[in-house]
């Protein structure tokens, strides 16, 4: 791969010709439905298609899961690259050469630094590992491994290491390589002591795990102690290339055999992973004891369809289980959970009773769904209506998170289930959680009464903003962020301030141009899959009229809720007490009544 930034005309050029039905015509099969494309949405599961592509404006979004972008953000999710590398296999789609500009002084220092901290740890990975394999002083580490049943074959594969009882051991061997200190502490391979004037090594006495990412690059190092000593496990901490939440231990080793199998099974500790591989269970990864994330189920999503989640029989474990229903519904993936029996970890079983004895668990395991809504359940004495009632009021919203079509016949099984698990009548139990949802769902409202208003005005403010740049040019000067509610509706109206400074004539005549340059700018997931939402959407009808009508009472609705807020600080302060604060919020106050009525009184009826 080439140095240096893909010039900006090149990356326009190669959207230009790879057209984003043709591309995603690779992968999906989609049906004209008048001007645009629909089909079966590649990155959940549904039975009828909500995903859509629009070749006026080449765009994809799925009106299910909210995922969408332009040509180039379609292959980055669906082939796990960076924006980058979709480029350049696009580029390598059509035939086309690209140009890479000289870096600047900022783009070289930080590949420079990541450059270097890849070197580090490939240095630290091959000197571990030489102790381990091939010094006599890996004798007792190379037994205790033995005793374990990790083989070399094993050892080979992973790149297992020992770190030495020294202090300073990697430290030196690193300066005689032409690392300094300061490398050496970012890579966070070493510590600086409490004096300020030398680093010593941070894993000592330990057998070492090395952690790679999806490209089979060393990111970071895990420890586990050899005898006696705490903590019994130490991880790298995060880094310019490691960040915890987006990396799986054992993904680089198991992704062909996750991707032929269609599933992986998601353990949480390196010995688990090691020990169900040497017994020859393929396609096991490692959390590395982290809370489990959507970027966590993002990397198996790439190359599986269902996954296994297996954690220790304990009260950590079973929460961790449970963790995932907050966003499981966002994936493509069937998510089971595999019980082991109490005291037992995944490695304790196969080395009692082998492989056998966690593949005959591995057939019993329940779906998420299942195994959560027992597990809710389970906390009840469900001896009595209310108890029962209570349980069922508990389980409402994982109920609630099955919404659409195609989760309907999911959602129908579990409420089957619940019934038969509570030895309640279906009509009872519906009524029950539709109840508890409505209660939720008040509650919410009551915290913020103007939100739902305030958040279609948002939205169609955004989508006036998005789809008509002659209102974008003429407006945005006037719109504050904090008429918007949430921090992605915020980083957007920047987003557009930037595009706006940044833009020249030649841009603003391209069609759908304004749509494709936000979502090249758009630096999170999340604001690319907003800004394709609001361009999936067709305009709303009116003018520069109706538009300056909409951000009036963007701007109302603003005034009121920040007078809601003044008058609840008012109750909370004495006046006798704190004179000066209570006479400036009153001031306030009346002003901001005074400018509502003045202003907008066309939208103020109170």
């Amino acid at each position: 791969m080439a140095n240096g930034r893909i010039k900006s005309e090149d990356i326009d050029e190669v959207r230009e010709r790879n057209d984003i039905v043709e591309v995603v015509s690779s992968y999906v099969r989609l049906k004209k439905t008048g001007s645009k494309f629909k089909g079966l949405c590649p990155f959940h599961q549904e039975k009828d298609p909500s995903f859509t592509v629009d070749p006026a404006k080449q765009l994809f979004y799925c009106f299910g899961c909210r995922e969408g972008g332009n040509v180039f953000t379609f292959i980055q999710k669906k082939e796990g690259l960076e924006f980058r590398e979709s480029v350049e296999k696009l580029a390598d789609r059509v035939g086309y050469r690209l140009t890479y500009l000289r870096m600047t002084t900022g783009e070289r220092e930080r590949v420079s630094l990541k450059d270097g901290l890849h070197r580090l740890n490939r240095l630290a990975a091959e000197y571990y590992h030489y102790l381990l394999m091939e010094d006599d002083r890996g004798k007792m580490a190379r037994e205790y491994l033995a005793e374990r049943g990790l083989g070399e074959e094993t050892r080979k594969q992973f790149k297992l290491g020992l770190a030495l009882s020294g202090w300073e051991n990697f430290c030196e061997f690193a300066r005689k390589k032409g690392f300094n200190d300061k490398d050496i502490i970012t890579g966070g391979l070493g510590v600086k002591r409490e004096d300020g004037r030398s680093v010593y090594d941070r894993f000592r006495q330990r057998i070492i795990f090395p952690i790679h990412d999806i490209q089979g690059r060393v990111v970071a190092f895990g420890g586990r102690i050899l005898g006696e000593g705490t903590p019994k496990y130490l991880n790298s901490p995060e880094t310019p290339v490691y960040v915890k939440g987006k990396i799986l231990y054992g993904l680089y080793q198991a992704k062909s055999d996750i991707s032929s199998q269609g599933e992986a099974i998601l353990v949480e500790g390196y010995t688990d992973l090691l020990v169900l591989h040497q017994a020859g269970i393929k396609g096991v990864v490692a959390s590395l004891g982290t809370a489990l994330t959507e970027n966590h189920f993002g990397l198996v999503n790439r190359f599986a369809d269902r996954l296994y989640l297996c954690f220790d029989a304990d009260a950590a474990g079973l929460e961790a289980a449970l963790r995932p229903l907050e966003f499981f519904t966002r994936f493509s993936l069937e998510v089971f959970v595999i019980s082991l029996p109490g005291g037992e970890d995944p490695a304790s079983l196969v080395e009692e009773g082998g492989a056998e004895a966690f593949l005959g668990l591995k057939e019993k395991a329940e779906s998420l769904l299942d195994f959560s809504v027992k597990r809710l359940i389970s906390k009840r004495d469900t001896g009595s209506p209310m108890s029962r009632k209570r349980a069922l009021e508990d389980v409402a919203p994982v109920v609630a998170r099955l919404k659409g079509a195609e989760y309907k016949p999911i959602r129908d099984d579990i409420v089957c289930k619940i019934c038969e698990w509570l030895d309640m009548d279906g009509d009872t139990v519906e009524v029950i959680l539709r109840e508890a949802s409505r209660a939720r769902s008040a509650g919410a409202r009551r915290e913020v009464s103007v939100a739902p208003r305030l958040e279609r005005v948002e939205e169609e403010a955004l989508r006036v903003l998005v789809h008509d740049e002659r209102v974008l040019r003429e407006h945005l000067a006037y719109l504050e962020e904090d008429f918007f509610t949430t921090e992605e509706r915020k980083n957007l109206i920047n987003l557009l301030r930037e595009l706006v400074v940044a833009d020249n004539d030649d841009d603003r005549e391209k069609p759908g141009s304004l749509v494709q340059r936000l979502i090249d700018m758009a630096e999170s997931e999340s604001m690319r899959n907003l800004v394709a939402g609001l361009a999936a959407e067709p305009p709303p009808p009116g003018s520069l009229e109706r538009a300056e009508e909409i951000f009036q009472k963007l701007q109302y609705l603003f005034l009121k809720k920040r007078i809601k807020s003044l008058e609840e600080e008012l109750a909370r302060v004495n006046k006798e007490i704190e004179p000066k604060k209570y006479d400036a919020i009153c001031d306030e106050l009346m002003k901001l009544v005074q400018l509502v009525k003045i202003a907008y009184s066309v939208f103020d009826h109170s």
